[in-house]
């Protein structure tokens, strides 16, 4: 079913915590709805109903987990970097 003419960048904002996946079962929701109202392409309100319908499998805890886990593994690397480069006699920043 072809899209309607909107600025899909719109449609971002809604859209915070969702993974592809999340994104695909909206996009197939929205068609489904436009549809079901016998619509001939897929508008913005069409997606809008399905982001309200269809929930964020990434959850405000798991995203902090994550950012955290990344400062932890990546906290060192510099540092890491340095040495090993002194021991093959070069210095860097």
């Amino acid at each position: 079913m072809p899209l309607g003419k909107f600025n899909k960048k719109d449609l971002l904002g809604g859209l915070d915590g969702f993974t592809g996946a999340d994104i695909e079962a909206v996009c197939r929701e929205a068609a489904l709805i436009a549809m079901k109202a016998e619509k001939k392409s897929v508008s913005k309100a069409n997606f809008q109903e399905a982001i309200s319908r269809i929930r964020p499998t990434v959850t405000p805890e798991m995203l902090e987990y994550y950012s955290k886990m990344e400062e932890r593994l990546t906290s060192g690397l510099s540092n890491i970097k340095r040495t090993r480069d002194t021991s093959r006699g070069m210095e860097t920043m």
